[in-house]
């Protein structure tokens, strides 16, 4: 289980880093930092298929404050587990 939430420690620090980098980025970088953060959603999404459904996969992608919901949500869920 610690090594689920390290995981999704690492995809929202990554993710946080991309998100500053890519809002005072340069319209080339920004698209280059864009193409990262969908790969930090494929990541997120393929160690939790059964946390996310298609949908909320699809709007993450276009939807970056979303996307930090789910991780969170994922975080806590994982963090409870965890404590038992």
């Amino acid at each position: 289980m610690n090594e689920k939430l390290e995981l999704l420690k690492k995809i929202k620090l990554s993710a946080l880093l991309l998100k500053n980098n890519r809002d005072s980025a340069h319209a080339g970088e920004a698209i280059l930092i864009q193409a990262d953060i969908d790969d930090l959603v494929d990541e997120f999404h393929a160690g939790r298929r059964d946390f996310l459904s298609s949908e909320q996969y699809e709007k993450a992608k276009k939807d970056f404050d979303f996307f930090l919901t789910l991780v969170e949500s994922a975080l806590d869920h994982y963090s409870r587990n965890a404590e038992k």
